[in-house]
């Protein structure tokens, strides 16, 4: 059998979590400076709460720049203080994707979808953290976020039972300033 060489865009209307298979992907675009905006509001419009909130998430949170995983707060903030001249990036908007406030747009496409009681979108059991991977070449900047999460129930007695695994992949082109992509995937349990 031939496969597709295309990929389907959805939109938060066909998002369909609990009908969707192993393996099955899901994409929906979203206006760049919508989401800019929107994630702005959510900090009251203050840079000063934007490096707050990355400050108290970086050590709960894996970075990395070029595949390089970067602990240290301090060398990953001077590295994007320049983004703004080699990128055309402030470095606010970098601090802004960078914590976990913009896991909040994805979650909210998905619990919209959620219409059935005693549904629940959580973390996994074992440790998963959220990640960034910011990739730079030829004076392009890229940013892929990432993160696990399950569809879960709960049962008589509280027992909470994970129905499926969803992978979650947010792309930023920080040059091109044009699309959000968010991948919606389920994985194995």
């Amino acid at each position: 059998m031939k496969k597709n060489n295309f990929v389907i865009i959805n939109n938060e209307k066909t998002l369909d979590i609990i009908k969707m298979k192993v393996n099955e992907e899901n994409y929906i675009l979203l206006d760049y400076e919508k989401v800019i905006n929107s994630l702005y509001k959510s900090f009251s419009c203050s840079k000063k709460n934007v490096y707050n909130q990355f400050r108290n998430d970086f050590n709960r949170c894996h970075y990395f720049i070029n595949n390089n995983i970067e602990k240290n707060i301090n060398v990953f903030s001077n590295y994007f203080e320049f983004s703004m001249y080699k990128y055309s990036v402030k470095p606010y908007i970098i601090f802004m994707l960078s914590n976990q406030a913009i896991m909040g747009i994805a979650l909210e496409y998905l619990y919209k979808n959620l219409n059935k009681k005693n549904l629940y979108i959580g973390e996994l059991k074992e440790k998963s953290n959220l990640i960034f991977n910011f990739i730079s070449n030829n004076n392009n900047l890229y940013l892929k976020i990432s993160k696990v999460l399950r569809l879960f129930t709960i049962l008589k007695g509280n027992k909470d039972v994970t129905i499926k695994k969803i992978s979650i992949n947010i792309f930023i082109s920080l040059n091109e300033k044009d699309k959000v992509i968010i991948l919606y995937k389920i994985l194995k349990n």
